[in-house]
Parts: C-alpha cells; structure tokens; sequence
C-alpha cells in the first residue's frame, strides 16, 4: 500500500506475535450465541473481546472501532465490555499518559517519510483521521 516491503511487513507481523500473543482470540463463535442487539456482521468482533474477557476475568475489556453505531451500548455494557471509538479513546490515553502519546504522535510524520509518503503535520494527519479530539488536546498542551 506504501510501497513497504514484505520483509518490513513481515519484520513488524512478527514482533506483534510477540508483544500482543493474545490478539488473535482464535475460534470465538462458542461466545456469539446471545447477543442479539447489535450488528450480526459485528458479533465477531463481541465474541472476540468476550473470549478476551473470559481468558483474563479481571481485565478491563472494550471495543474499540469507529463504527459505534453497528454496536449497541447496553448489550455491551451488560456484558461487561465498554466501547469506543478511536478519538475517544485516545483522549483517555493522553489524559492518563500525556507524554507517551506524544511521543508517539509526534513520530507518524517521520513514519511517513520512512515508508515514502510526503510529510505532514500531526495537526494535519489527526484531523483528516477524524481524531479531533485529541488533536485539540495536542493543540491546547503546546506552549504558547
């Protein structure tokens, strides 16, 4: 897609294999047979935040997509799962660790150049994502 190489894709595939070994919930169909309220074309995506949940009983669990609305809240929420969308939850990750996604933000532009692509502002690059929210947090942090 940005002209990364597949040794690069493969590079970065297998250091997630090894920092999130739990990503990939495996077969979570066992966890779909009761939902009812929200999108049927999402219930994977329940059942696999269930299957998260039922591995680590005490770990706070949630959904994390832009398309909220094929997900329905109480549902969620009786089951003990929380749901966001990106922006949101980035602005609870900047309230809580302010500094670490700064430094994370701040390095995307360089990450495009690396793979090729011309740079541009975080500012920039938050909005056209739709993050609005935490690029008015970002906006508000920097000294005047």
């Amino acid at each position: 897609m940005w002209d990364a190489s597949a040794v690069d894709l493969q590079a970065q595939w297998d250091v997630l294999q090894v920092e999130f070994p739990d990503a990939d919930q495996g077969d979570v169909s066992a966890f779909k047979g009761d939902l009812r309220r929200s999108d049927p074309k999402d219930w994977h995506v329940i059942a696999a935040a269930r299957a998260a949940q039922a591995r680590q009983p005490q770990a706070s669990v949630a959904v994390l997509t832009r398309n909220i609305k094929d997900f329905n809240r109480s549902e969620l929420h009786g089951l003990g799962l929380a749901l966001y969308d990106p922006d949101k939850f980035l602005l609870q990750c900047w309230q809580n660790y302010p500094e670490a996604l700064r430094c994370a933000l701040e390095s995307i532009p360089l990450d495009l150049l690396a793979v090729g692509r011309e740079s541009e502002s975080i500012g920039e690059i938050l909005k056209r994502e739709r993050l609005f929210r935490v690029a008015a947090a970002l906006v508000a942090a920097r000294p005047a």
